[in-house]
């Protein structure tokens, strides 16, 4: 009986590992969309283990695109360089190197000041990621999309990464 009890414990274990991370996600009650994005208040994440990972904010309480203001540098999780894994959909994740991180609070009141108006919203809040393959493999995911590895990354899977992002930045 005892070795029943323990194998349960492993497989619930093992299955606990394997969760990457969820999401939490607001909606609106009674309000017609506005945007595309619908009524979705917010976005936020969390690793498979229950740790807080990010939030994104995407409507007001009156239905309107919330203005992206840029981040606080200490709310930025990962510099140029860092393996990442990112959630693409919802249902599919892929590992990536950071090519370039969200806009930070000083970044997006010079582009204001220098726009004359401010133009930038949730979608802004992303960082840019290279995949591994031919071409240009960028992409822009969500800062709530982005998450640390969830499992141990290869030195060769690693060293490939870092390859495709020197290769693009010379590009």
């Amino acid at each position: 009986m005892r070795a029943i009890i323990k194998t349960n414990q492993m497989v619930a274990e093992e299955r606990r590992v394997q969760i990457m991370g969820f999401y939490l996600r607001e909606f609106f009650l009674d309000q017609f969309p506005k945007f595309w994005q619908g009524s979705l208040r917010a976005c936020r994440s969390y690793y498979g283990d229950g740790g807080f990972n990010t939030e994104v904010a995407v409507n007001d309480f009156n239905g309107d695109l919330i203005p992206y203001l840029g981040r606080k540098v200490a709310d930025i999780k990962f510099k140029v360089g860092d393996i990442v894994e990112c959630v693409e959909g919802d249902e599919l994740s892929r590992l990536g190197i950071v090519a370039a991180v969200p806009w930070t609070v000083d970044e997006v009141l010079a582009f204001n000041e220098k726009m004359h108006l401010h133009v930038l919203d949730y979608s802004d809040d992303c960082y840019m990621v290279y995949f591994l393959g031919s071409g240009d493999t960028h992409s822009h995911p969500l800062s709530c999309n982005v998450f640390s590895p969830a499992r141990r990354v290869s030195l060769k899977l690693i060293e490939q990464l870092q390859k495709k992002l020197k290769e693009q930045q010379r590009n």
